[in-house]
Order: structure tokens, then sequence, then C-alpha cells
């Protein structure tokens, strides 16, 4: 013999509609909604942080410099006009840049001159 309890479980089962089954968690919590939004927006901030500031080169050649110094210039290294990078850093007028060549996929640091560079938010 059946016990009643299964057959209420059955009868339960099969004749109620799917969508009455598993509705539990299904509706998130407003306090629980703004504590995710509110993380959401400090990963963007941080992953913001991380990336640095853009700048775009405004002169011809913007030479990198081996030390933040007029004194430590390295002729051999330096982006063109209109050249995008990232300061990750600041010192004594100068910036230290992360600069990706999407031509041959290197990325090349260094400290420029932030005199020869403007902002990206100017553009």
């Amino acid at each position: 013999m059946m016990s009643t309890l299964f057959i209420n479980v059955v009868f339960t089962m099969f004749f109620l509609p799917l969508n009455h089954l598993n509705t539990v968690n299904k509706q998130v919590p407003e306090v629980i909604k703004s504590e995710l939004i509110t993380e959401k927006n400090q990963t963007k901030q941080l992953k913001k942080a991380n990336e640095g500031d853009g700048y775009y080169v405004r002169v011809s050649r913007a030479y990198f410099y081996t030390q933040p110094s007029q004194e430590y210039i390295n002729t051999k290294k330096f982006l063109i006009r209109g050249d995008y990078c990232e300061v990750l850093r600041y010192k004594n007028g100068f910036g230290y840049v992360n600069y990706y060549n999407t031509n041959n996929y290197k990325t090349t640091s260094g400290w420029l001159d932030l005199n020869n560079l403007s902002s990206a938010y100017d553009h």
C-alpha cells in the first residue's frame, strides 16, 4: 500500500502548473541588488585605475627617457604624433607610460615628457 504522503507528493507534482515549481530564490532582495551594483562599480573603478590615464602624442616625436629627467633622453625610442599611451605614474613633469604597438604587438614602457602629450579627454 502506498502511503498518503507519497500520493500527495505525486499528485502535487503532476497536477500543479510547472511555473509554481522552483520559485524559491528566483527574486533577489533589493538589499542584495544594491550591494551587487556597488561591487560592480567598485570593480570598474579599480580596473580603470589600473589602466592608467590616456594621452595622445601631440608633437612629431616624443622621445622616451630612462629616468624622469631631461638628461636621461633615449633618442632611439620615441612615439609619433597621434600615438596613444597610458600614463601609469607621474614624477617631475614626466609620466611613466605603456605604449602598445598594434603593428608588432609589443608594449614599450618608459618616461615621456608630459609637455609632449595631450589628454585623451581633450580629443
